[in-house]
């Protein structure tokens, strides 16, 4: 019996050529990115005040309109005829006014001689008090109906660009349900922008906010980016924190302002508050698409010689495609950047050093 052995001959896998990252500890540049709202830094509803029907629309849609400007002529032919009124009773408490004056001044005389009664003295004085009393009360109608007549012409109070009329001509204004307020002028020369801090992140701008030294003081730059991906180029100026944290959100209100050149940010915008600030010394940033998770636990593959080993790591914060390490990782030592879907403790690699640069402005 003849006895025959085949030799098996071990095929070797060649090593993958992956990028891997060398770690080094930097200071990260970069605070939080929030979705904001865009308000003008002056937005005054334009109301109705007296109800009537609207004459005249005296603007452009869209345009911009001076403080002053006349927007809306509201028919004046009710406050008109109210303010002729009120100019008539006030002649007629004048006029009762005179006589009353003139009564007391015949009166007097004969009173200081006996001639009439005491009774008849307190009455002529009772008169003429009166009178005066109408009389005042008389040029108080009267400012009211100039005041009326006055609301059937509406201006503008400030500089701005005012928006759609929400009332037509010839349409019954002033009262529900037709427009109290026909419409809004917003001066956009600067702009707020206002958002929501989560608690947490709210406390350590608190901390930044209120610093007792200089040093310890460091400058925010807040930039705003646009929906379609470009950064506004002014800087704002941190406005105001809320009053409270709002219960039901967790999260507290908070304001910048911009400058807004060429009136380009418009009321009304939904934007991103990128909000930018030396966070600390030292730390170790990877790129999120490094980092494995299984059931919740953190890994990357750390590389060795020419083979890898898969390590759990401990996140301490997430800056969009950044990942602040807490715990788990070393300067100096390489991870690997991509592919790791395909890797295993042990697995062979050809290391390709490359950077990497966040969309956040920060080189690795």
């Amino acid at each position: 019996m003849l006895i025959s052995s085949c030799a098996e001959k071990t095929v070797e896998i060649p090593a993958k050529t992956l990028p891997v990252l060398t770690l080094k500890k930097q200071a990260i540049p970069y605070w939080g990115e929030f979705p904001a709202q865009v308000y003008g830094i002056q937005d005054v509803p334009i109301r109705a005040r007296v109800v009537g029907f609207l004459e005249r629309i005296h603007f452009r849609e869209g345009s911009a309109v001076a403080k002053g400007q006349l927007l809306y002529s509201i028919d004046p032919m009710p406050y008109q005829a109210k303010l002729n009124a009120a100019n008539s009773e006030l002649a007629q408490a004048r006029v009762a006014g005179v006589k009353a004056k003139n009564d007391l001044d015949r009166i007097k005389p004969l009173a200081d001689d006996n001639a009439v009664s005491k009774r008849d003295l307190d009455a002529a004085i009772a008169s003429f008090d009166a009178s005066r009393a109408s009389i005042k009360a008389a040029e108080a109608n009267v400012n009211l109906a100039q005041i009326e007549f006055g609301y059937a012409a509406i201006a503008t109070p400030i500089n701005g660009v005012i928006g759609k009329t929400l009332a037509t001509t010839g349409e019954f204004v002033g009262s529900s349900p037709n427009p109290v307020i026909l419409n809004t002028v917003s001066r956009i020369d600067s702009i707020k922008v206002e958002f929501f801090i989560p608690e947490q992140q709210y406390l350590q701008l608190a901390r930044i906010l209120i610093a007792e030294s200089p040093e310890d003081h460091r400058p925010m730059v807040f930039t705003i980016i646009l929906s379609d991906g470009s950064t506004l180029e002014e800087e704002g100026t941190f406005s105001f924190l809320d009053r409270a944290v709002e219960s039901s959100t967790g999260s507290i209100r908070a304001q910048v302002l911009f400058p807004n050149k060429d009136n380009l940010v418009r009321p009304g915008q939904f934007v991103r508050l990128r909000v930018t600030q030396e966070r600390e010394e030292n730390v170790i940033a990877i790129p999120a698409r490094a980092i494995a998770d299984l059931q919740g636990q953190k890994f990357v593959y750390v590389v060795q010689g020419d083979s890898t080993i898969k390590r759990s790591i401990q996140v301490r914060d997430v800056l969009r495609d950044l990942v602040i390490v807490g715990e788990g990782l070393e300067e100096g030592e390489r991870i690997v950047l991509e592919g790791i879907q395909t890797l295993k403790t042990g697995s062979r690699i050809k290391a390709e050093e490359v950077k990497f640069e966040s969309v956040n402005d920060i080189r690795l």
